[in-house]
């Protein structure tokens, strides 16, 4: 069963001259189950793909159906109440309130179910923490976790409200080797429990975790590769998905510009001689005043 099918989508910015096309008549289908990683130069559209298949975000044109309903026109109250019921958001920054502890971060979103007492909410939150191995650090501040333990807490507050689908905005972006690891190693456990995940990432190592890739350039999708996981994309490995790449021909140009404004000669800058004082010689009064002296 299609999750996501997205047809001849466009998103437009601006107006006039400052219209800024940020997605060019995207189609994409993605099934149930898959892990997939968008990759792609900064400025390609990923975000914006991904806030428009998160709901937040609505497509100037096209047609946009999640878990094979139409979502392309609804309205604000309703597209909200479908992203918190289906949709988990994992975002680069974390995004956790510092003045609240991890249970208290992971509860947040079912105070939204005003039908669900404080206690059910703060023992469902406890047993997602368990789930991502958190559970002994539950009590603990976002300050006094490292960045991969704060992004294991932002997961499982993604997965509290048991979401069919995952979308994780560079979620290894901000952290270190061990941490990308461990916050990996996490949603390969989740997506083998069969969840949906999407995930951006500039990192071709991490295309090991997904069982497909999509590079995107100009708010385009340029390439679509299954992969099998535990390989490194073949696209990916090879950085071929960087269409951005300077070209013979720009370095040509670019030493053809550089010729033309770089003089022929060198002109050397004739110095400044400085000015000479001569001693005047003593007037004839002077010496009549130093004769009389003696």
């Amino acid at each position: 069963m299609a999750v996501i099918e997205l047809k001849d989508v466009s998103k437009l910015y601006g107006f006039g001259d400052a219209t800024t096309l940020a997605l060019d008549e995207v189609s994409l289908t993605i099934e149930e189950g898959e892990f997939v990683a968008i990759m792609g130069p900064s400025g390609c559209g990923k975000s914006t793909l991904m806030n428009m298949i998160g709901l937040l975000d609505r497509p100037t044109h096209g047609n946009f159906s999640l878990g094979g309903r139409k979502v392309s026109r609804l309205k604000p109250n309703r597209a909200a109440k479908i992203r918190r019921d289906t949709i988990g958001f994992i975002f680069q920054s974390f995004n956790l309130l510092p003045r609240l502890n991890a249970l208290e971060n992971v509860a947040l979103p079912l105070t939204y179910r005003t039908n669900m007492s404080q206690t059910k909410r703060l023992k469902m939150a406890s047993s997602i923490l368990e789930r991502v191995g958190m559970q002994e650090r539950e009590y603990f501040m976002p300050g006094q976790l490292s960045g991969g333990q704060v992004q294991s807490v932002a997961i499982a507050r993604a997965l509290v409200n048991n979401p069919k689908l995952i979308i994780a905005d560079e979620p290894t972006g901000n952290l270190d080797s061990q941490g990308s690891r461990l916050v990996m190693e996490l949603l390969s456990e989740i997506h083998k429990m069969g969840n949906t995940i999407l995930f951006v990432t500039h990192n071709p190592e991490l295309t090991r975790y997904a069982t497909r890739v999509i590079y995107m350039h100009d708010g385009q999708i340029i390439q679509d590769e299954k992969t099998a996981i535990g390989q490194v994309a073949a696209t990916a490995r090879s950085g071929m998905y960087n269409v951005a790449t300077m070209t013979e021909e720009d370095d040509l140009a670019g030493v053809s510009v550089m010729m033309k404004t770089k003089p022929h000669k060198e002109t050397k800058i004739p110095r400044k001689r400085k000015p000479t004082t001569k001693k005047r010689s003593p007037t004839t009064k002077q010496n009549s005043a130093k004769r009389a002296k003696k």
